[in-house]
């Protein structure tokens, strides 16, 4: 799983591929020559190329099972499977690595930024056997989830004793004292005095 850092001002861009520790530095193997009349007439396999082939099936299922754990948890932050091939002595292809791009961004509001959080978390700890990488990615978006609840913490301070009936109380017996009988709405964010009772009072 890879974070897409254009969309992400907040965490630098981190890979998170499935490789194999023992073929991961090997160039791909070019595809033999269509033209070549050997294809077709191949040799048995020798038992070592056998196993290397057994092998082989294993990790392309492994890495296939874990990018698509990646990719279906991601759900609309997240991209389709890429992978990286290794050719086997059968011919055939086999992933040998893989990742999926996510989008750890912000929301418009924190509880979009929050719901965004948990998802990409979800997705990097979604395969069976999460990667180093993986673990990085789901610290970024707890992280990046904590900030969020933060900033929904804080404006649910700075807007709270509004529906509290003894701060209205309280701020019903101030305004008369100050206002005299004239109708008020009590309104924080768009009345001075208010945001000075309850300052006070919250």
């Amino acid at each position: 799983m890879r974070i897409d850092q254009a969309s992400s001002q907040l965490w630098p861009s981190t890979s998170l591929e499935r490789r194999n520790s023992s073929r991961v530095g090997e160039a791909e193997s070019k595809r033999r020559d269509p033209a070549d009349k050997s294809v077709g007439l191949e040799k048995p396999l020798s038992r070592e190329d056998q196993q290397q082939v057994e092998h082989l099936k294993r990790r392309d299922a492994e890495v296939r099972a874990h990018e698509a754990a990646h990719a279906g948890a991601a759900a609309g932050l997240g991209g389709s499977p890429s992978y990286s091939y290794q050719q086997g002595p059968d011919g055939r292809r086999y992933a040998i690595g893989g990742e999926v791009q996510v989008q750890l961004q912000r929301g418009s509001t924190p509880e979009e930024t929050i719901r965004n959080a948990q998802t990409v978390r979800s997705a990097a700890m979604a395969p069976a056997q999460p990667s180093g990488q993986d673990r990085g990615v789901a610290a970024a978006a707890a992280a990046m989830e904590a900030e969020a609840r933060m900033e929904l913490q804080k404006a649910k301070q700075e807007t709270r004793g509004t529906d509290d009936p003894l701060v209205l109380a309280k701020l019903e017996t101030e305004r008369r004292q100050t206002y005299g009988s004239r109708g008020h709405e009590h309104v924080q964010t768009s009345c001075g005095f208010c945001a000075r009772a309850v300052s006070r009072y919250g």
